[in-house]
């Protein structure tokens, strides 16, 4: 898989508001809230949640997030690895 959008953040899901057909994800990049509008199902399909770790891929029109579904059952608890960034790059060919 390769992504084309240039502008990729790394972002920490503040709030998730789940609507029948479209809820809102807002995210914490930095000292900044970004607000993604995404389709429910996609919030169900990656089970997003407070506190979840992601991607979020933007331009002038759209926010895409992504989230590392490999790791799911550690340990709630543990402390945030940024490393598994760099593996999805690489292994995705993000660049």
């Amino acid at each position: 898989m390769r992504i084309s959008d240039p502008n990729k953040l790394v972002a920490s899901v503040m709030e998730v508001k789940s609507g029948p057909v479209v809820s809102e994800v807002i995210m914490d990049v930095g000292d900044q809230a970004v607000t993604a509008m995404i389709s429910t199902g996609a919030l169900d399909d990656m089970k997003l949640q407070k506190g979840d770790q992601v991607f979020a891929m933007f331009n002038s029109t759209m926010i895409t997030i992504i989230k590392d579904t490999q790791n799911e059952h550690r340990d709630e608890n543990m402390a945030w690895e940024p490393r598994w960034m760099e593996t999805v790059l690489e292994e995705n060919q993000i660049r």
